[in-house]
């Protein structure tokens, strides 16, 4: 499997690989991830995190306990995990295994304080006879505090590993000044985005993911102007009301390919989008036209109007679309 050589590396030293389902499941999501670690020459750190014995069922066990009944498990987990570890020695790639027992969720964010992870990589359950791919509470629990880059991939990936469509989801700092001829037009002009380093590592995850044919770049808005018309009592008309949302897109369209040639990287081909409506309505129906197989977006941001992807906007997109999402938090993120 190769990757974007347009795309430089965003900095992976250390991969998580988060196993739960049989293993043939998740045996080309594996395989995809070793490609990635020996391409960046990154670490690749394999848990496989199975349920703990209750304790209400351990007081049925006989000539046994929990603890020599998880090491038993433990052992035969391990045994299985050697295939996986064969093909790592193969590919060159460092790589550790373990067998952890409880919560999905605990587990992998103790391994994320440990490890510190660049890329925490999790396949999501499918679900029998369902066609959409319902997320599970530890996988939410994950998109919400998982500091890390998490990757959750969807098995039903139309063309499989690599992903052939990669779609990046950002948003811009407006200045509403120059949309009103204010007269700070020139202090404001020159002012940063609201979160230029997430914009940066998004398109950079992106950008590394993709295929050589290129990526999209999504920005998801709402016009301020037109909440406020609606909500308050204006003259303005209909008319000028459109000739308003006229202006702010083409201002948002500059401004969103100003914040491309700052942080995209080589040659590879963007194609720009601009859906109007709820960032995750907006998105959501975006991808339902295209056939993105990945998302990359943030998941946390300021709140209010903008086109910013912020709560539950992640969960939204996984449950209602067949595409991955690989989740990116803002510098300095802290649950």
């Amino acid at each position: 499997m190769e990757f974007s050589k347009s795309g430089i590396n965003p900095g992976i030293n250390r991969v998580l690989f988060v196993s739960e389902q049989p293993l043939q499941d998740e045996q080309g999501l594996f395989e995809w991830a070793l490609a990635l670690a020996a391409n960046a020459g990154a670490a690749l750190k394999v848990v496989r995190v199975l349920p703990a014995i209750s304790p209400g069922l351990s007081a049925w066990l006989r000539h046994t306990t929990p603890l020599s009944l998880q090491q038993e498990q433990q052992a035969v987990q391990l045994q299985d995990l050697a295939a996986w570890r064969k093909q790592a020695e193969e590919t060159q790639v460092e790589a550790s295994f373990e067998v952890l027992f409880g919560k999905l969720f605990f587990s992998v964010m103790e391994q994320v304080a440990q490890f510190k992870p660049d890329l925490v990589i999790k396949q999501i359950e499918p679900h029998a006879n369902s066609k959409v791919v319902l997320l599970g509470s530890q996988d939410q629990h994950l998109l919400r505090k998982c500091s890390a880059p998490l990757l959750l991939h969807k098995f039903q990936t139309p063309s499989g590993l690599p992903y052939s469509q990669v779609a990046a989801a950002i948003d811009v700092e407006m200045d509403y000044d120059r949309l009103l001829d204010n007269e700070r037009i020139e202090k404001n002009a020159q002012k940063e985005g609201i979160a230029p380093t997430l914009n940066a590592k998004i398109l950079a995850w992106a950008q590394y993911l993709a295929p050589q044919q290129g990526i999209a770049v999504v920005h998801a808005w709402e016009s301020e102007a037109e909440n406020l018309v609606y909500h308050w009592n204006t003259d303005w008309s209909e008319v000028e009301l459109q000739l308003f949302k006229e202006k702010e897109r083409s201002l948002r369209t500059e401004v969103l390919h100003k914040e491309i040639r700052r942080y995209a990287q080589g040659d590879l081909q963007i194609q720009t989008f601009l859906p109007y409506g709820v960032p995750d309505e907006a998105v959501v129906g975006w991808l339902k036209s295209h056939q993105t197989e990945l998302l990359v977006m943030g998941t946390v941001g300021r709140s209010g109007i903008s086109g910013w992807l912020i709560g539950n906007t992640a969960e939204e997109i996984l449950q209602q679309v067949n595409c991955s999402v690989l989740a990116i938090k803002p510098s300095g993120f802290k649950v």
